[in-house]
């Protein structure tokens, strides 16, 4: 009988040391894995890539996984979802390695192709710079939350036809970004004034982005599916900042098409403010560039 407990006693303890060794082994696998792929340049990865080279169950390597997250070793920007970014160590302090370095592949990852880098970033990117981002705003087909990865924050803009917005293709240290054209940035920045800081705001920015446009460029967007209104607004506040280059093209166009007259500002519930013969606008705020 002492004999029999002592044999399970053994096979019990073989058993667990066995485990443990089992366990150190895929954490150190996979922490392998991950070391390899910074060092070819490559900072994302998924489960599914671990579990082709590796025998172990997918239990095992999600523990393995989320015991590299505890580590701060690589961050998970989607909760649920089977994408981890790798965070060099030079990163570590804020949680994840710059988003030009795998915004492209997480929406990829994500099924949105025709996103882009859009408005007040997208200003920034292309030259319009004396002012401060603290967020990165993106514009996607589809409705998308907010998300945090690290200090980076992305802030999503829904626009049903994002595909057919023209788009450059950035070149990034690590991989690439769709980013809007100048022209592209400038009507968005109007359409989406109040997530962009206001029409203030707004008119600042376009004053910086001003010697970027070309006015050919900007005009075709309106033949395509830029709404009128917004051709009225851009018009009036790329007159207001001086950029006349542009404005001869956008006038041709209200021209043409003789809008109803609109507000300035959706937004504003004051008296309709003086007319604009030009732009077809009431002038319903005032608004100053660079406040």
């Amino acid at each position: 009988m002492r004999y029999a407990l002592c044999a399970v006693k053994w096979l019990y303890m073989n058993n667990e040391s066995t485990s443990r060794n089992s366990k150190s082994h895929i954490r150190g696998l996979v922490a392998e894995f991950v070391d390899n792929r910074q060092r070819t340049g490559k900072y994302l990865l998924t489960s599914s890539e671990i579990a082709e080279i590796s025998p172990q169950s997918p239990s095992a390597i999600r523990a393995a996984l989320r015991r590299l997250s505890e580590r701060a070793r690589i961050v998970r920007p989607l909760p649920r979802h089977d994408f981890f970014v790798i965070v060099p160590h030079e990163y570590h302090s804020m949680g994840a390695p710059p988003l030009a370095w795998f915004l492209d592949p997480l929406m990829r990852f994500l099924g949105l192709q025709s996103y882009y880098v859009g408005l007040l970033t997208a200003a920034q990117w292309n030259g319009a710079s004396h002012f401060a981002v603290q967020e990165t705003q993106v514009v996607v087909p589809r409705q998308m939350r907010p998300i945090q990865v690290g200090r980076e924050h992305i802030r999503f803009f829904t626009k049903t036809l994002a595909a057919e917005t023209p788009v450059e293709t950035r070149t990034t240290e690590n991989g690439t970004v769709r980013i809007s054209t100048p022209e592209a940035t400038a009507v968005d920045l109007v359409r989406y004034h109040g997530g962009a800081g206001g029409l203030n705001m707004t008119a600042t920015v376009l004053s910086e982005l001003s010697p970027k446009l070309r006015a050919n460029a900007l005009g075709s967007l309106f033949d395509q599916n830029a709404d009128i209104v917004v051709a009225q607004r851009l018009g009036y506040l790329l007159t207001l900042v001086g950029a006349e280059q542009t404005t001869g093209v956008l006038s041709r166009i209200i021209e043409k098409r003789n809008p109803r007259t609109r507000p300035l500002d959706p937004s504003a519930h004051g008296p309709r403010g003086k007319f604009d013969p030009i732009w077809r606008l009431n002038i319903n705020t005032k608004v100053e560039a660079g406040t």
